[in-house]
């Protein structure tokens, strides 16, 4: 649920969550960051079509080394 996943974001202690869709096209992430319904996952699903590797249409999860990791959802 929306505030299940908002809890995770907000109590990680080992990963940064930010409000943004991401992907990875050819070995490098792209993160968008930006307000709800400013186009994030439209932008990423286009993305997507295209080739790129879906990692997440809501939160880009970093480490504290900067890797991006994905996170999915039903």
């Amino acid at each position: 649920s929306d505030v299940l996943e908002f809890f995770v974001a907000c109590n990680a202690r080992e990963y940064i969550f930010v409000h943004a869709a991401a992907c990875e096209i050819k070995g490098a992430g792209i993160v968008l960051p930006g307000r709800s319904f400013s186009g994030k996952t439209t932008l990423v699903q286009a993305l997507v079509e295209r080739g790129a590797v879906l990692f997440s249409d809501e939160f880009a999860v970093f480490d504290r080394g900067g890797n991006l990791y994905p996170f999915p959802r039903a």
